[in-house]
């Protein structure tokens, strides 16, 4: 069942730990939470335990062997006499300037590399390194295969992360073998953060000490292996003693983070779902230093984002199982990319292997990748960002881009993209305002733009991309054409479709073509399910759509556990909006939420909500929404619920201007049969200038009649093929379009009423009766009748008795339904008091003209 607004607004995204019903402990760590420590380990990860003193592998050398580069024109003497200052004799050529040269097994080869690369002539001198395929079993260290980042190639070909660094906000790390002096800086904010200088306390340092394993932990023989083994890590210490990160700490490190000028990644794995201004300036202080933000997405397994992942400009992440499928207690608020995070090793403060899940323990493997070759120069956190997402791989059944995002993180295209003449282009979808969503799908305006990059990670490019142009399409369907690249800084060039309008229910993906450039490509665009937050529905359209949007669910979206619609709607200041939502009896019905202007997020901006609507009404949300708007803007209308809605639903919605439409309903209520009395409904529709006009008469959903243009109308109670429509209620509806895309609607009730009233129980009393001489008693009479229906005018006329001649006409006006009544004292409209006898009929009409009339009867006055 949905989740009730208010429950949201105090949610959580931090689930609680939950043990596996294996011998194997498994910890799903939230954002923020610990996890337990393992109770037991598999007989592949039992033999692999952390050894306390175990050499760290990877920087291993032949005995005895030395790789010699000399420079251009260095003479063969030259060379020897080089090779003979060290001990070192020649072996055997290795390319056009290469040399193999050997010297005594004992000797330290390192150090004669040294001496050697100083001499004349000389261009490199180095060990004969050895490559290794990773130490960690294959079968233990997935994450590394193909079902995971596949880095176990990118590490023999000797990118492992040596000279990087990834700052670890979390929980502090622990003092384990694994990392061994990597670990370069250690702090604690509490909030401020103070650098440690003494031995770390490795109390409650669970959840940071294993995430900083995945990034760097050493490929040696024991434990397992990090992404970026031999990257260094800067520890910051953010958590409480009852377990919590607060927000004052998380900034402090950040902006610590910000200041250290060798950090080239910052690994964020917690969060929340309210996000906060304070973090997020910190956040764009860390990216306006060039560094990049990996994060969490969260564990909840909804569509509510997690912050600090939902911000802009943070690389987003979600958890894969080793079957490449999304972990189900991802949350998809905002996912950028995913990596592996259901079942993954990790090392404990203990140095032993525990299983783990978590969306925590999927950001560190994307950070580590990250890493393994970080971009350097201006704008290089977004060239990281978009390099990570434009070289992610399909993950399985990866065809819902809420879940997958871009797809699986992938070493080997992330390293290669630095490579020489490597380029990307990467679109991503936005909103039609300034700020940059990126892949968030997040995205509230019906209208969205697309922007295609183009870029080299190393910052340059073999054509001006200026000169190129991208086009656009959307389901193959083309949306924009030849627009051209400008640089947004960094080596990066964008392109922007500029503003389109995309079909409700769009899923395929389209491209961007690089044209006129060396640099030729494309790239999907990924474009969102509607029910799925992206791009948006508007609140616009022809026909019944201009007033009402129907969400049934079919096909893959019957399946689906959740509806989340977003329509657009301007409000001038003082205008009224009024929405009916409706849902077939049984089924969930979603609530409506209206959000002020400026709202960015529907998922967590609760705070912006200033009325709502809901089937199952409560003081704080009623079963109808009506609002008068304080401030213009575009306001949005979230209609959501936790479960899928099979039957579908209708919103219904009117606008009412501020300063009154040029509108006139003349006869409401109508009886076309040919009587001569409102024969016809009849309204008048004034003309703005800018503004198209349509009148539509419908019933239900249904438009029964339609009438373009401005100015008097009349309806006789025929469809659009001519044939009668019956008695009944029917609303009329004045549709104001503006060329710039505003509405306004007015609807207005109309009744189609053919039949005369129906009456009843017929009286006058007292009869007789005695207004002289005026002692209070039966001074008057009373005329009473039962009608079925409202009557517009209910008339008693009295006659001279025995004659046509009129004496007094009584009437009554818009009296109800039920028993009527008009009163008389016996006088003529002079003034003329009369006696004896006289006759009295009555006459009902009801509000469509439609008249009863009664016999005659008699009356004394005494």
């Amino acid at each position: 069942m949905r989740t009730p607004l208010r429950s949201l607004l105090v949610a959580v995204i931090l689930a609680a730990l939950v043990p596996a019903g294996s011998a194997v402990a498994t910890t799903r760590a939230t954002p923020g939470a610990r996890p337990q420590a393992a109770a037991a380990a598999p007989a592949a990860l039992a033999a692999k335990t952390t050894r306390p003193g175990a050499a760290v592998a990877g920087r291993d050398y032949v005995a005895g062997r030395l790789l010699v580069g000399f420079r251009s024109g260095t003479a063969g003497a030259r060379r020897n006499a080089a090779l003979r200052a060290v001990g070192a004799s020649p072996a055997r050529a290795l390319g056009r300037q290469g040399q193999l040269a050997v010297t005594s097994r004992a000797a330290d080869v390192p150090a004669l590399a040294r001496r050697l690369a100083a001499r004349p002539g000389v261009a490199y001198a180095e060990p004969d390194w050895i490559r290794r395929p990773n130490a960690c079993d294959p079968s233990v260290c997935w994450y590394l295969g193909s079902a995971g980042v596949d880095a176990f190639g990118v590490h023999t070909a000797g990118r492992r992360g040596a000279g990087s660094t990834v700052a670890v906000i979390d929980t502090g790390v622990a003092p384990i073998d694994e990392l061994g002096s990597r670990v370069t800086g250690r702090w604690t904010c509490e909030p401020t953060c103070v650098a440690d200088t003494g031995a770390p306390d490795p109390v409650d340092f669970d959840h940071g000490t294993m995430v900083a394993s995945l990034v760097a932990a050493a490929d040696d023989d024991s434990g397992i292996t990090g992404v970026a083994p031999e990257a260094s890590i800067k520890a910051f210490k953010t958590d409480t003693p009852d377990g919590g990160l607060p927000v004052s700490a998380v900034v402090s490190a950040l902006n610590t983070a910000a200041a250290q000028s060798d950090v080239d990644v910052v690994n964020l794995s917690l969060g929340s779902l309210v996000p906060s201004q304070a973090e997020e300036d910190a956040v764009n202080a860390v990216l306006a230093a060039g560094k990049t933000i990996v994060a969490a997405s969260g564990n909840d397994g909804n569509y509510l984002p997690s912050y600090p992942a939902a911000y802009p400009g943070v690389l987003a992440v979600g958890a894969t199982n080793e079957s490449r499928g999304s972990a189900s207690f991802t949350s998809y608020g905002k996912v950028d990319v995913v990596a592996p995070g259901e079942q993954v090793p990790a090392i404990n403060p203990d140095g032993d292997v525990e299983v783990v899940d978590g969306t925590s323990f999927a950001s560190p493997i994307v950070a580590g990748l990250i890493a393994l070759r970080p971009t350097t120069g201006t704008g290089r956190q977004l060239r990281s960002r978009l390099a990570v997402e434009d070289t992610a791989t399909a993950g399985a059944g990866g065809g819902d881009a809420k879940r997958f995002g871009h797809g699986v993180a992938n070493a080997p295209g992330y390293v290669a993209s630095h490579d020489d003449g490597a380029y990307l282009v990467l679109e991503t979808s936005g909103p039609a305002d300034p700020v940059d969503y990126a892949s968030s799908g997040q995205l509230p305006n019906p209208s969205t733009n697309f922007d295609a990059y183009v870029l080299k990670t190393d910052g340059t490019l073999g054509a001006v991309p200026g000169q190129a142009e991208a086009s656009f399409s959307v389901d193959g369907t083309a949306q924009a054409g030849d627009r051209p690249f400008v640089g947004v800084g960094g080596g990066v060039f964008k392109a922007q479709s500029g503003t389109l309008d995309l079909a409700r229910g769009a899923t395929r993906t389209g491209s961007a073509a690089v044209e006129g450039s060396s640099e030729n490509g494309s790239v999907p665009v990924r474009v969102l399910r509607a029910n799925d937050q992206a791009p948006g529905v508007p609140l616009s359209g022809s026909g019944d759509a201009a007033w009402t949007q129907a969400g049934t669910l079919t096909g893959a979206e019957s399946s689906n556990d959740d509806v989340d619609d977003v329509y657009a709607v301007f409000l001038g200041a003082g205008d009224t909006l009024d929405v009916g939502l409706f849902q077939a009896p049984g089924r969930d019905v979603p609530l409506a939420a209206l959000f002020a202007p400026g709202t960015t997020d529907v998922f967590s901006q609760f705070d912006q909500v200033v009325a709502c609507a809901d089937a199952d009404p409560s003081p704080f949300c009623p079963s109808s929404l009506h609002y008068r708007a304080p401030v213009a803007g575009t306001y949005l209308v979230d209609v959501y619920t936790g479960g899928p809605v099979p039957a579908g639903y209708h919103l219904t919605w009117a606008v009412a201007n501020s300063s009154g439409l040029p509108i006139a309903v003349l006869t409401g209520t109508c009886s076309p049969n040919g009587d001569g009395r409102k024969d016809t409904c009849t309204w008048s529709a004034g003309a703005l200038s800018g503004w198209t006009t349509t009148s539509i008469v419908t019933k239900g959903f249904t438009t029964v009649a339609s009438f373009a243009g401005a100015g008097s109308k009349s309806w006789d109670g025929r469809n659009t093929g001519g044939t009668p429509q019956p008695d009944g209620a029917y609303v009329l509806r004045v549709l104001y379009t503006h060329s710039g895309g505003r509405t306004l609607l007015r609807t207005f009730p109309l009744v189609l009423d053919r039949a005369r009233p129906q009456v009843s129980n017929l009286v006058v009393a007292p009869n007789p009766f005695e207004p002289v001489p005026a002692d209070g008693d039966r001074d008057t009479t009373t005329f009473a009748i039962n009608s079925n229906e409202r009557s517009s005018q209910l008339r008693v006329l009295v006659y001279k008795y025995g004659t046509t001649q009129l004496l007094r006409t009584i009437a009554a006006g818009n009296l109800p339904a039920g028993r009527q009544r008009v009163s008389w004292n016996g006088r003529t409209l002079s003034g003329v008091q009369l006696r004896g006898k006289v006759t009295w009929r009555m006459e009902i009409t009801d509000l469509a003209g439609n008249v009863y009339q009664t016999g005659r009867y008699g009356l004394t006055i005494l």
